[in-house]
């Protein structure tokens, strides 16, 4: 198992990624690996860096959250990706889970529920990685 959770952060919005990026920052046991703004993008960094966990925004140019989440969870089906978005919708929390995402988070986040539910989402990789 490894020392280090490794997360990219995925969201067209600046803002949103400095912020996570902070709150992150703070967490001895968790390292942001890099940062991409669209899901195609996050594809090609999921492959390079192999993060565990993925926290992906909903709506992105190019390639959307739900989309890149299905494509990241057939390429790498033991990284746990996380949806965050603004739209408290059953709609697209639905399709998000039905293509392979652990979680649905309401931005703004909370900074503790983010670091918990990161956690969990590394014991769920580490329970289903060959590799963990």
């Amino acid at each position: 198992m490894d020392d280090e959770i490794r997360v990219l952060i995925v969201d067209d919005n600046d803002d949103a990624r400095s912020y996570i990026l902070r709150v992150l920052t703070f967490e001895a046991d968790i390292v942001v690996v890099a940062e991409a703004t669209n899901g195609l993008d996050a594809l090609a960094l999921v492959q390079e860096f192999q993060p565990h966990v993925v926290l992906m925004d909903l709506n992105m140019p190019m390639m959307d959250g739900i989309t890149a989440c299905g494509e990241i969870k057939r390429m790498a089906p033991a990284t746990q990706v996380i949806i965050l978005s603004v739209q408290d919708d059953a709609g697209p929390m639905r399709e998000a889970i039905e293509n392979g995402a652990s979680a649905f988070l309401i931005k703004p986040v909370d900074p503790e529920d983010l670091i918990d539910l990161l956690h969990r989402a590394y014991t769920a990789y580490t329970q289903i990685s060959p590799f963990s």
